[in-house]
């Protein structure tokens, strides 16, 4: 609810206030700030909108998923993908999780979707995703506690296991096997 002001934002960033007045609307339309009175403020997101993202961002990822199966993915883009998994596997086969994982967790988590959506080749997708994906950069990877160690283990292994059957669904070509992930 942090109160922004052209000015002090002109200040903080060396810009002219020009800029800076043609941003905000355009940050406000991505939902990241909202309109009050002659201003605008920081939004509160909702942990409902969070998950509203993930389920949006779930759809969308199989739809990129299910292009890349129904049109066959090159072998380079498979070779990168298990190099990925494997990734994944090293971080989560000892068991645990500890604070120092959770970088290269979302890092491997990021490049997995990254290289799934790139490769699908469908333009106004990976615009929508990348759009869903803008207007949410600010939101954490994961709410990361250390007294939940054990909860984030099991995210994450339910998450790469879905990474296991994103891959063999494009793998086999089975275009139709994204939907039930």
């Amino acid at each position: 609810g942090q109160r922004l002001t052209e000015t002090h934002l002109s200040e903080l960033l060396g810009v002219s206030r020009t800029p800076i007045r043609q941003a905000l609307p355009v940050l406000a339309r991505d939902r990241l700030i909202e309109a009050s009175g002659a201003g605008f403020i920081v939004r509160e997101v909702p942990q409902s909108e969070i998950l509203e993202c993930v389920e949006i961002g779930g759809l969308l990822e199989s739809a990129a998923v299910k292009a890349l199966a129904d049109d066959g993915a090159s072998r380079a883009v498979v070779t990168r993908l298990n190099q990925i998994i494997r990734i994944g596997d090293s971080i989560l086969e000892k068991g645990f999780v500890n604070a120092e994982d959770c970088q290269p967790f979302h890092e491997m988590n990021e490049d997995f979707h990254a290289l799934i959506v790139d490769a699908a080749r469908r333009p106004l997708l990976i615009d929508m995703i990348d759009r869903l994906n803008f207007s949410h950069r600010s939101l954490p990877f994961m709410a990361f506690n250390e007294a939940h160690l054990v909860e984030v283990y099991q995210v994450w292994c339910v998450g790469h296991h879905q990474h296991r059957s994103m891959l063999g669904a494009i793998e086999k070509g089975d275009g139709f096997r994204p939907a039930a992930i």
